[in-house]
């Protein structure tokens, strides 16, 4: 009896690992950037140039502005071996009548490359469609541009619900048919893409003026602790999220982001992940009032390598409306000091709950701590943002990113609508019950042996 018992326990045993083996092994997909309340997740899919973008409800929303060569920059959270997920599928809607389109490719920090590249083709509904591009053998992918079509018609919009990698096409296939991938891409809202994005233009009030090109400006190079940078002004509108230009290193590190207010209490702060020549945009997560703010960047303690941190900057607004008070330690401005900082501030409706009175001016700047005089020398090598549209010869060997661009969403973090891991939970389960079966076997073979 003994021994039935230990064959029994052992063979569930077995079948409990073999469930978590099946378990680890069943994720169809990987990499999948999906939006949720308007963030993204998992990853970045952001406005190139010549492309107008907003993030909304679950999707991405495009325009063209009419000029040549337009693109999408997306970029993941994490490389994807395309030696086990070689399919990537993109969840997309577009109008017009052009079909064909060009990925490029590259690591995880890298950009587009004239020498990786897949070409890759829309079928003619302009309902949603899931792309597929066949990127077998292309090492580890971790950033893609995304250029829609050849042609950049100005009447073209679109939208983009999911990116993800897949093991293949009949797995890519048999995703999109879930109820999971069916729900991406439902919550557009009842305005159209180019209505949605004419009103995000509306709430974004510069603080310079925007007809002027973006430069480097304030910078902090080498980018080290201590150093910081900081505008204050009288702001007269709600508002609810933060954009700001800037020029970085070729890799990721974090910049700390903080609002005050005239009293000088922290109403937000976060450490910002910023990443080459790019643009980035914070989401407060709540509405401020108008009143007297002070917005600050500070370097924080970076990861090993050389590093550099600019805010861009262009001319003043003429109207003079927005006056900024300018404070820096250990920084050095490249542009002049008659520049104005590259930032927007995005409004909003006022807070329905909020009875108060708006906050009053405050009658005197903070004070303002003097730059060391021996601030140290600025990047040589910092690009600056170019005030034409790339060349088809550009394109072809693309190896810059893109220029400041419309506003986009903080790079996510981490979670999404992934069912990527329901192969894990099935496997987990199953074993549970195997666990459980083993268990109850051992219980009736001792009450037996007792009889």
């Amino acid at each position: 009896m003994k021994r039935s018992v230990c064959l029994i326990l052992s063979f569930f045993i077995l079948l409990s690992a073999f469930c978590f083996s099946f378990a680890d092994e069943t994720a169809d997909v990987a990499g999948l950037i999906t939006i949720t309340d308007g963030k993204q997740l998992n990853g970045e899919i952001k406005a190139g140039n010549n492309v107008t973008a907003v993030t909304k409800g679950d999707v991405f929303m495009f325009a063209f502005n009419g000029t040549s060569d337009p693109m999408i920059d997306i970029r993941m959270d994490a490389e994807v071996d395309t030696a086990e997920y070689p399919v990537v599928g993109i969840k997309a809607r577009r109008s017009g009548t052009e079909t064909d389109g060009e990925i490029f490719y590259n690591g995880l920090y890298g950009f587009a490359d004239g020498e990786k590249s897949v070409r890759f083709s829309w079928n003619e509904s302009t309902d949603w469609q899931w792309l597929r591009i066949d990127l077998s053998g292309c090492g580890g992918v971790g950033y893609m541009r995304f250029d829609v079509f050849d042609t950049a018609l100005i009447d073209t919009v679109g939208m983009i619900a999911a990116v993800g990698f897949f093991r293949s096409e009949e797995a890519l296939d048999s995703y999109a048919k879930t109820e999971e991938a069916g729900s991406f891409g439902t919550l557009t809202g009842d305005a159209s893409v180019s209505e949605t994005i004419a009103k995000e233009k509306e709430a974004a009030v510069a603080l310079y003026d925007t007809d002027s090109q973006v430069n480097p400006g304030y910078w902090f190079s080498p980018y080290a602790e201590g150093q910081s940078l900081s505008f204050s002004l009288e702001f007269d509108k709600w508002f609810d999220r933060v954009w700001f230009a800037y020029y970085a290193a070729a890799y990721k590190f974090p910049v700390r982001f903080s609002i005050s207010d005239g009293g000088g209490e922290t109403v937000f702060t976060e450490d910002v992940y910023v990443l080459s020549n790019s643009d980035v945009t914070v989401d407060l997560g709540k509405r401020i009032k108008p009143g007297y703010y002070t917005i600050v960047f500070e370097a924080v303690e970076p990861p090993a390598g050389d590093l550099h941190f600019v805010i861009g900057s262009a001319a003043h607004r003429e109207d003079g409306k927005y006056e900024l008070e300018i404070s820096s330690v250990g920084t050095n401005n490249v542009g002049g000091e008659n520049n104005a900082p590259a930032i927007r501030l995005l409004t909003c409706d006022p807070d329905p709950e909020y009875t108060g009175k708006t906050e009053e001016p405050a009658t005197e700047a903070p004070s303002v701590t003097a730059a060391p005089t021996d601030a140290p020398a600025g990047p040589t090598d910092v690009p600056q943002e170019s005030a034409e549209a790339p060349s088809q010869t550009e394109k072809n060997d693309a190896t810059a990113p893109s220029g400041t661009v419309a506003a986009s969403a903080v790079p996510g973090a981490g979670g999404g609508k992934s069912n990527s891991n329901t192969g894990l939970i099935i496997g987990i389960a199953a074993s549970c019950v195997v666990i459980i079966a083993a268990v109850v076997t051992i219980i009736i073979a001792s009450v037996k042996k007792k009889k």
